[in-house]
């Protein structure tokens, strides 16, 4: 249990790479483009955004809702 909560906390980060925002969550990226993001804020709703704090969260604003939308295999 301690090696999941562990890797649980080193597994999630973010980075930019060119112009995307890539998020690593459990180290599988998910990227998003720069320039479709239109609004960055903190927040403190826990199901807003993966971080490993509660104090210090981000919700990210998008222009469109596309990025936002699971896809599952069919």
């Amino acid at each position: 249990m301690l090696v999941f909560t562990v890797t649980c906390f080193l597994s999630i980060f973010y980075r930019i790479d060119g112009k995307n925002l890539v998020i690593y969550q459990f180290f599988i990226p998910k990227e998003y483009p720069i320039d479709k993001i239109k609004e960055i804020k903190p927040t403190k709703m826990w199901l807003s955004a993966p971080a490993t704090s509660i104090k210090y969260r981000i919700a990210i604003e998008f222009t469109t809702e596309t990025y936002l939308k699971a896809q599952f295999p069919s």
